[in-house]
């Protein structure tokens, strides 16, 4: 998961070279949460579209996370830059927590039976 906020964050300035971008608070969201975005240079309106929503705005703007939507795409005099973001699953993430848990007790298990049950016999 580091490796793609480092590939992520060492790729927003490639892209924004044509002279302007745009900035998200974070890579990763929950569907629903508030995406923050900032956009560079200031006071100019640039056409911002997320999830089939277009809109025209100038300095910063709001979207509202859509899950399977990851694009960002702003539009700016026949230029364009986009940031792609990622929307987390609530439900897969709290599976992984559980089944890392239920992995991690029965290693422990295991490690105590390998140790203990020779010596007994």
């Amino acid at each position: 998961m580091k490796f793609l906020y480092i590939f992520f964050i060492l790729l927003i300035p490639i892209a924004s070279s044509s002279g302007f971008h745009i900035e998200t608070d974070k890579l990763n969201y929950y569907g629903g949460e508030t995406i923050h975005i900032e956009i560079f240079p200031k006071e100019r309106y640039i056409n911002l579209t997320y999830a089939g929503e277009s809109i025209f705005v100038k300095n910063e703007a709001t979207f509202e996370a859509v899950k399977y939507q990851n694009r960002i795409i702003a539009t700016f005099e026949n230029r364009e830059d986009q940031i792609i973001i990622n929307i987390v699953d609530e439900e897969n993430e709290e599976f992984a927590f559980n089944l890392a848990s239920v992995s991690f007790v029965f290693y422990i298990i295991y490690g105590f039976l390998k140790n203990y049950i020779p010596r007994l016999i």
